[in-house]
């Protein structure tokens, strides 16, 4: 799987891998309140996990939607 824009998966396999071992707390924290920048799991990722990502994480964008169960799902985009 590549991400939008990327000619091969390297980049997407090296942030999951960053962000797999945070999945359960993520999912707790959306749980409880939409997301916001100003989250502080959100903040200590993008401060501290896989700085060799580089200038990626810098336009991070994240959207909440309702899918057709109206199920809240999240929309991930660099």
């Amino acid at each position: 799987m590549n991400a939008f824009g990327l000619e091969g998966p390297e980049l997407l396999n090296r942030a999951s891998a960053c962000i797999e071992p945070y999945m359960d707390a993520i999912l707790e924290d959306l749980q409880s309140a939409p997301f916001s920048e100003f989250m502080p799991l959100f903040r200590e990722l993008k401060e501290g996990v896989c700085p060799d990502l580089g200038e990626r994480w810098k336009d991070l964008n994240v959207k909440a939607y309702l899918n057709e169960y109206d199920q809240k799902e999240y929309s991930v985009e660099f």
